[in-house]
């Protein structure tokens, strides 16, 4: 069986994100989720400033450990406990800083004659919708990405519906959900539900 093409396609919504690659694996479509914009940076500025004042406030207690040892004398245990404390933390926030200043993975969606492998992409600070930030939402950007890799027979056919003020586009792989392009704009997932809809009848 022919792989499916990019001319089998529908026509792409205008200002589409979607890049559409013919593999010798399948058609690959890929796309970077929006990553927050100015918020993102307001954020960056909190924790940097935060790590200002952390390190003085670290150099400080250091200085008073190596004075008691120098001293001869033990240290506070009290000020060793919260200065290790300080020092774990500080390196937390690092780790966050350096994952929010870091380029955005994107989205893949492979669709192969008989593959189908499905990553998901750096989700967004900010959710579109509500212009706000959700820290259940954004905590998830620091989390592994999920890669799904499996057998174009264990798909299910694509679903589009609408849950909620939120439209969704899922497709079950065995007892698992998965959801495609949560973050994209409707006429994009409204495509991409066709273009899976069109790869689905391939069978």
């Amino acid at each position: 069986m022919a792989h499916l093409k990019q001319a089998d396609l529908p026509e792409i919504p205008a200002g589409s994100s979607i890049t559409i690659e013919e593999t010798v694996d399948g058609l690959r479509l890929h796309w970077l989720n929006p990553r927050g914009g100015s918020f993102r940076y307001a954020v960056i500025l909190v924790f940097l400033f935060w790590l200002v004042v952390w390190s003085v406030a670290a150099v400080c207690a250091v200085a008073e450990v190596m004075r008691d040892v120098q001293r001869a004398s033990t240290p506070d245990p009290f000020r060793l406990f919260w200065l290790g404390i300080w020092l774990v933390s500080g390196g937390f926030i690092v780790y966050l800083v350096l994952k929010l200043m870091a380029p955005g993975k994107p989205e893949v969606l492979l669709l192969g004659d008989c593959e189908f492998h499905h990553r998901t992409g750096t989700p967004p600070l900010v959710l579109r919708e509500s212009r706000s930030w959700d820290f259940s939402h954004s905590w998830r950007e620091f989390r592994r990405l999920k890669d799904t890799r499996t057998d174009k027979v264990k798909v299910g056919r694509p679903l589009l519906e609408r849950v909620g003020e939120h439209q969704r586009l899922t497709v079950d792989v065995g007892a698992d959900r998965i959801e495609i392009g949560e973050f994209l704009r409707e006429p994009e997932r409204e495509w991409l539900a066709q273009v899976l809809q069109l790869w689905f009848a391939e069978r």
